[in-house]
């Protein structure tokens, strides 16, 4: 996990590896539904992951207040 914050954003990014193999998920579970919904809606951010076979990426972005 690393943080960040420029020009009054804040950034934090998860990083996997080296962990077993994985694969994209069929549906969207309820803990990437809350985690969106609250960054987006609640910090008017952004919210993106990537599923690479070595493991999640997951980058959150958001305004500092």
């Amino acid at each position: 996990v690393t943080w960040r914050s420029d020009d009054g954003r804040v950034r934090l990014d998860w990083r996997e590896q080296d962990g077993p193999a994985i694969a994209k998920p069929e549906r969207t579970g309820f803990g990437f539904t809350l985690i969106k919904g609250q960054v987006e809606h609640h910090l008017g951010g952004e919210f993106k992951t990537t599923f690479e076979s070595m493991g999640l990426t997951a980058s959150i972005s958001f305004l500092a207040n």
